[in-house]
């Protein structure tokens, strides 16, 4: 191709009419103002550095804190408030780095600031107590206007309140904190232990995990067996999930105990039915092998009925009686 050629071809090319010269002078002039425009925006100097990055510094403070005091790893908790429950103090991390036991009857306004509490709160809870009102067990907590139930939950392993006229002594833990006196299998490590045949529902929800209505159905279940002669017993209960125990299977302690007994030569259906071994199928099994065969000498005579198995007879064992 000739140079003329070329020539022609380029100028064809990048000529534009006028309508097309004023469009890109009008693009090149919004180009212009997008650029300079953050120059001449006010600049909001209050944003706040990352949340991850202040969950790392609160992480590393923790750390720090319980190597100096010599407290096992996670002792230390933390906890923020956040905008999702207006007006509820809630348990999600960075806002308070310290849990302590404490009795709400007695613990005082800046006790409760220091447990992280808003004064609003706090305040609540003060009009609350000089009314006469009390907190009866460490899941009262929960009824607190105002505290959130995940943030509560913190709270209930440290709650200790003092007991009322029983002559029980109560111990310091740390200047200013009494509460009364607890068995602790490691006192290094703190360990709550109970013993699960004389625990009330007190003791039960200073467990991690189980709560007042959990309490209240294992010693129901408790009732009904006539007394427990195992831990492993405690794990029958019903809506006790297996997580939950094999987490405070070692705080629990099973002494010897005079257990409540059936005598099942002479035991009605309706009286037998009301074991939870038991129930009315088996119950009236029981009873109808008895009219057919005679009464009852000892545990391996129970294997003739159909329904009993090694299993059950060992389990049922240590609450029967076979006096004729």
């Amino acid at each position: 191709m000739k140079q003329q050629d070329w020539k022609r071809l380029l100028a064809d090319y990048f000529h534009f009419n006028a309508r097309e010269r004023l469009a890109v002078l009008v693009l090149l002039l919004l180009l212009i103002v997008v650029f300079a425009l953050p120059r001449f925006l006010p600049v909001n100097d209050t944003v706040s550095a990352p949340v991850v990055q202040d969950s790392l510094v609160l992480s590393l403070m923790q750390q720090k804190m319980e190597e100096e005091s010599g407290l096992p790893r996670g002792t230390v908790r933390s906890w923020s408030i956040s905008g999702a429950g207006e007006g509820r103090e809630n348990a999600s991390p960075a806002r308070r780095l310290d849990l302590f036991y404490f009795d709400p009857n007695t613990l005082d306004q800046a006790g409760w600031l220091r447990l992280g509490l808003k004064e609003r709160t706090v305040a609540t809870i003060m009009k609350f107590r000089e009314k006469g009102g009390k907190f009866r067990q460490p899941g009262d907590i929960r009824k607190i206007y105002g505290l959130d139930e995940a943030l509560a939950n913190q709270f209930i392993p440290y709650v200790r309140i003092a007991a009322r006229d029983s002559g029980k002594k109560a111990f310091m833990d740390k200047p200013g904190e009494m509460y009364p006196r607890i068995e602790y299998r490691n006192p290094g490590k703190r360990a709550l232990v109970i013993e699960i045949n004389g625990a009330d529902s007190t003791q039960w929800e200073a467990l991690p995990g189980i709560g007042a209505r959990l309490a209240m159905r294992i010693i129901r279940y408790r009732e009904k067996l006539g007394g427990f002669h195992s831990v492993e017993q405690v794990a029958e209960t019903y809506g006790l999930k297996d997580s939950v125990f094999q987490q405070v299977k070692s705080m629990l302690r099973c002494d010897p105990v005079q257990l409540k007994v059936l005598n099942i030569n002479t035991g009605s259906v309706e009286e037998l039915r009301q074991h939870p071994y038991i129930g009315w199928n088996l119950a009236n099994a029981i009873v109808q092998y008895r009219k057919q065969h005679g009464l009852f000498a000892g545990p391996g005579d129970l294997k003739g009925i159909h329904s009993m198995d090694e299993d059950l007879i060992k389990k049922l064992g240590p609450y029967l009686n076979f006096a004729n």
